[in-house]
């Protein structure tokens, strides 16, 4: 369905920040200015558009908030300390209780209490994938969460060991499910865990 999210908004600000230090190095400083001010007028909507006082939320074409039990929820910590403190500090203690997002595997596609939980497959809302463990861990550790960064990360590397590196764990077993949604022949080893783990693993173990 159309709608802004909080995720994409947060991506965006890094990328034009991005640009700001390329259009430097070029010599371009009116374009530094310009991807400057951008970036820092797109962080300003990331809180003021997107944030409830609770959790990130999309929002529909009328503006209409879109509450989700999502874990791309999370994914604006990728901005760290960009973000403000008290935004921070509620979505870490969010992500630190057991049995919502945080199961021994890894943090949960979906809130596990959530009627929209699902854990068989690929797509569905539920499962833990490598690129979300990634992107959360690596936005912990930004915003100054290490600790909660390096538990949640060893969590998810004990699972890939323990099951030969699976593309989708089950939450609430450790479990390869990858098979669910493809068959057993299909060959589900993919290279996002392999990324997650080096990356991870370097930066955590």
């Amino acid at each position: 369905m159309p709608a802004s999210s909080p995720d994409l908004a947060a991506y965006l600000v890094l990328a034009m920040e991005h640009l700001a230090k390329i259009a430097s190095r070029l010599g371009k400083y009116y374009e530094e200015r310009e991807w400057k001010r951008r970036a820092a007028a797109m962080m300003e909507i990331v809180v003021k558009e997107f944030w409830n006082g609770k959790q990130f939320v999309s929002r529909l074409a009328d503006g209409t908030p879109v509450e989700a039990g999502t874990l791309i929820a999370f994914v604006p910590l990728i901005l760290g300390h960009r973000l403000p403190q008290e935004v921070i500090d509620t979505m870490a203690e969010a992500l630190a209780e057991e049995g919502k997002w945080l199961s021994p595997y890894g943090l949960a596609g979906e809130r596990m209490d959530s009627s929209h939980y699902h854990d068989g497959g690929c797509w569905s809302a539920g499962s833990i994938l490598g690129p979300a463990q990634l992107l959360v861990c690596l936005g912990l550790r930004a915003s100054g969460k290490e600790a909660l960064a390096k538990e949640i990360a060893l969590r998810y590397l004990r699972a890939l060991v323990k099951d030969g590196y699976p593309m989708i764990i089950n939450p609430k077993t450790g479990l390869d499910i990858s098979e669910t949604r493809w068959g057993a022949t299909y060959p589900n080893r993919m290279a996002w865990t392999a990324v997650g783990f080096l990356i991870l693993g370097s930066l955590f173990s």
